[in-house]
Order: structure tokens, then C-alpha cells, then sequence
């Protein structure tokens, strides 16, 4: 049922208009590294082009943006599209069990958003490398921690996302304000404040966070408890997600 149910949502989320969304997100940073590569004469020594600004591309362009854009597109659909298809009631009356329902759809996005930022985040390592004539041996190290994050990353937001967009009306307009107000300002906001963004306990997993000189890594964070954190949130949201299509009536 669960393979069946997988191939179903995978073929309608590939001709989803969102998904064309996050295929265009995710080449943008792949266009940025081109040009950064062209002009990087002029801003960068190639000796320590890798090491001096790899890191910080990944962690600026994907893991404070990419991530949560793509969770937020893939995630506030899982239900709300649904609904405001009146596909909803049909959805549900498959010989499966509600929650296998909505489970499925969700690893279908989180699986569909990490391949996309998995393959745009590969050509814009290759293209780093051509541009870097420093010995880099732990690059591919750091490309599969950074990798290992971004897939955590859209874990927990999507099963967030999915719930907003199961509960209210405008879960666009919330998640853009929780991502771009909440998480953002709260991250800079020195003392206990930041252990209440999701971004924080991202950023202690991020393997390149020695490269990066910034205040917002001041939150003493072991990875063991980011990990606890990270996948505490993610079965919290993901199971009260699951489960809302069977406790909520939608019109």
C-alpha cells in the first residue's frame, strides 16, 4: 500500500506547479555561483576560493533560504491543497489508513524538495571546486554533512508547514512570516531566545559553521541534542499532521 500510495503522490507532485517553483529556486544558486565564478578574480584568491567561501554559500543561500522556502511551498500543500481542490473526501475513502495517507505524501515532498536541493547543491560544489585551486581533502566530507542538514532541515520545517496548512486559512503568509520574521530575528537575538527557532539547532549540525565569523552561532548547542531536538519536532508536527485529516472537518 505504501508503494503504491508513494507512486501516486510522486506522479502528482512532479506535475504540480509548486514543484516547478522549487525547481527554479534551485537553480538560481547555480546561476549565482557561475557568476561569482566569472568575477571571482577580482574578489578571491584562487588558492582559498573552497575553503574561504564554500561554506558560507551553502549556509546562506541553502540553509537559510532554500530549505525554508522549499518546506514552505511542498509542506503548506500536503493538506490545504487538498482541501481547496475538494479532492480531500476522495483522498480519504482509499482502503488505507488516514495518517499511511498523509505520511506518504509528506516523505513524497520531503523526498522530492531533497533531491532538488541535494542535485543543485552537487553542481554548485563541482563548479566551487573549478574555481578553487587550493588541496581541499575534507570537501566531500563537508558536502555530505551540509547535505546530511539540509535533508534534516526539510524535515522538520515541511511537517510543520503541513501542519499550518492543515489548521488556518493563509499558511503562505504565516510560514513566510515565521521564516523571514521569527527565525531570522530571534537568531540574532543574544541570550536563551534562539533555542525557540528551529534555525538554531540547524546551524549546530552545519559542518562548515568554523568557516563562518557570526554571532549567530553564540547559542551553545551540542549535536547530540540538535539531533534529539530536530527529530522531536519533526514526529511531534508530522504525527498531529497525520492525524488532523481524521479530527478536523474541512469545507
Amino acid at each position: 500500500m505504501f508503494n503504491a500510495l508513494f507512486k501516486f503522490f510522486l506522479i502528482n507532485l512532479l506535475k504540480n506547479r509548486r514543484t516547478l517553483m522549487v525547481i527554479i529556486t534551485g537553480i538560481v544558486p547555480i546561476f549565482v555561483m557561475l557568476i561569482i565564478l566569472i568575477i571571482k578574480p577580482l574578489i578571491y584568491d584562487g588558492k582559498t576560493f573552497f575553503s574561504s567561501f564554500y561554506p558560507s554559500f551553502v549556509f546562506l543561500f541553502y540553509l537559510h533560504f532554500l530549505v525554508p522556502i522549499t518546506s514552505l511551498f511542498f509542506g503548506t500543500g500536503i493538506i490545504a491543497d487538498e482541501a481547496e481542490d475538494n479532492t480531500l473526501q476522495f483522498l480519504l475513502t482509499r482502503p488505507a489508513h488516514r495518517a499511511l495517507i498523509f505520511l506518504t505524501k509528506l516523505l513524497t515532498n520531503v523526498f522530492v524538495g531533497s533531491l532538488i536541493m541535494i542535485i543543485s547543491m552537487l553542481i554548485t560544489f563541482f563548479i566551487a571546486q573549478l574555481g578553487s585551486t587550493e588541496q581541499t581533502p575534507n570537501a566531500f566530507s563537508f558536502l555530505m554533512g551540509a547535505s546530511g542538514t539540509v535533508i534534516l532541515g526539510l524535515a522538520v520545517y515541511s511537517t510543520l508547514f503541513s501542519l499550518l496548512g492543515g489548521t488556518i486559512r493563509h499558511p503562505l503568509i504565516v510560514g513566510l512570516l515565521f521564516v523571514f520574521g521569527w527565525e531570522k530575528i530571534i537568531t540574532y537575538v543574544p541570550g536563551n531566545a534562539q533555542y525557540f527557532t528551529i534555525m538554531n539547532y540547524l546551524q549546530a549540525l552545519y559542518p562548515g559553521k568554523s568557516f563562518i565569523d557570526t554571532p549567530i552561532f553564540s547559542a551553545d548547542i551540542s549535536i547530540l541534542t540538535a539531533i534529539i531536538v530536530l527529530f522531536t519536532l519533526t514526529i511531534l508536527f508530522g504525527g498531529v499532521a497525520c492525524y488532523l485529516p481524521g479530527l478536523k472537518e474541512y469545507r
